[in-house]
């Protein structure tokens, strides 16, 4: 049978960790966080979210600490461009992919694009194929 573990026991340690009391910033040092966000992208845009956050903690704004990055930067920023603070362009967002086809503006532009990517199949008319082969591994082609 197991005893539960005492105080006394050298392998037990109760946790020693408390709740931190959470840390709020007045609303002048969230202005002049906002005031550094905004300078920051007028210089220079686009940026990603963590470009700007390194930008910060360079000039000493922020601490670099994750909970920064996540709950100062994003937080800001999201509610900086939603109130049309800062433009939507000055944040890259490299997440977001377009996959469309090609379109053009007319019969003419589509010939004139094509035809730059076109090739002849010289061996379409052949009787026989060609086989080029080599001990490297992964290169072999057939035509």
């Amino acid at each position: 049978m197991l005893k539960p573990a005492q105080d006394s026991d050298p392998f037990y340690v109760a946790s020693d960790i408390k709740q931190q009391k959470r840390f709020r910033r007045t609303k002048l040092e969230v202005t002049r966080i906002r005031d550094a966000i905004h300078n920051i992208l007028e210089n220079d845009n686009p940026q990603t979210v963590r470009q700007v956050f390194y930008a910060l903690t360079v000039r000493g704004v922020i601490a670099k600490q994750e909970i920064e990055y996540q709950r100062t930067v994003v937080r800001l920023l999201v509610e900086m461009r939603e109130a049309g603070q800062i433009p939507f362009e000055w944040i890259a967002d490299n997440t977001r992919w377009m996959r469309k086809p090609a379109t053009f503006t007319g019969l003419e532009s589509c010939l004139s694009n094509t035809s730059k990517f076109y090739r002849r199949d010289l061996w379409a008319a052949m009787s026989f194929s060609v086989l080029a082969a080599s001990t490297a591994i992964g290169f072999s082609t057939q035509t």
